[in-house]
């Protein structure tokens, strides 16, 4: 995954008031913030071991903070393609204008 520097993320007025309500763990806020930055709009494949060695977290609790963040609806997962799962953001939470 490749960061895009140059896009523009909104926060809908959902995802700010769940992010006010739910206490997230650092790891949480490093994964969900680095996938915001760079999931494209239509998702993509997203290996746990290579976000953790990005990250520099390691891949268990890469996982364990995935897991929290599609329990709480950031998140949504879709057919496994390998060894990894598709994941999209939710655009009840985040629009990706550019």
């Amino acid at each position: 995954m490749s960061t895009k520097a140059d896009r523009t993320v909104i926060i809908t007025a959902s995802g700010i008031k769940l992010l006010q309500a739910k206490f997230l763990k650092q790891t949480e806020h490093l994964v969900l913030w680095h996938l915001v930055a760079s999931l494209p709009v239509t998702g993509d494949v997203v290996s746990h071991a290579a976000l953790g060695l990005e990250l520099a977290i390691a891949p268990s609790h890469i996982s364990a903070s995935v897991k929290h963040l599609r329990e709480l609806g950031f998140l949504a997962r879709g057919e496994k393609i390998g060894h990894s799962y598709y994941y999209k953001l939710n655009p009840a939470f985040f629009r990706i204008i550019s």
